[in-house]
């Protein structure tokens, strides 16, 4: 029986949208791999431009790549997690058992959650400096979203990061949280201008 690690990767590629345009929609899809070693490397370098279009026709290029999940199969015990392999739940329960200070519901993104974790750990002082002000612009981003409930629909933002299934879904839902995260970006700006 082959062993090694199946990884789920997220991310964002480019579509052609007519002459010198381009614009964005999302991918997941897993794949497997013998070692973790470079993984990030290996996926950047040697599988997207080749996995991509075959999974995605209208493919251009790829813009962004995560590793979203981790999951060791066969004969081979599972790696000690690296922040930057955990999904969101792993995430959280590591911020408990190791009494970090962040707040995880104002990160919206894996990436964010991510970072906040790295920084707290490394840089505590920095940390809550910079965690105050993320928590005072969600703070006022919940405000804004219950006063114009029209004009800032929910967006599930964290089900595109959840465990799951990991083969090429319908990217619909993903391309609409990227265009309604835009839209939410751009209102929040003329609002705060």
């Amino acid at each position: 029986m082959k062993s090694g690690y199946k990884i789920t990767v997220v991310g964002q590629y480019y579509v052609h949208a007519g002459e010198r345009r381009k614009t964005l929609k999302s991918y997941r899809f897993a794949i497997k791999l013998p070692s973790m070693d470079c993984a990030l490397s290996v996926i950047k370098n040697k599988i997207l431009d080749t996995v991509l279009p075959k999974l995605y026709s209208d493919y251009a290029g790829y813009r962004t790549h995560d590793i979203v999940d981790v999951e060791a199969f066969g004969d081979i015990a599972p790696a000690k997690a690296e922040l930057w392999q955990m999904n969101r739940a792993t995430i959280i329960s590591y911020i408990q058992e190791n009494e970090l200070p962040v707040l995880e519901e104002i990160y919206e993104t894996l990436m964010e959650l991510r970072q906040a974790v790295e920084m707290a750990e490394a840089d505590p002082d920095r940390f809550k400096r910079v965690q105050e002000e993320k928590e005072k612009d969600f703070k006022l981003l919940g405000e804004l979203r219950s006063l114009n409930p029209e004009l800032f629909p929910e967006a599930d933002t964290k089900s595109a990061e959840v465990e799951g299934e990991a083969v090429p879904t319908s990217s619909w839902k993903a391309d609409k949280e990227v265009e309604n995260k835009a839209k939410k970006e751009d209102v929040l700006a003329d609002l705060l201008a």
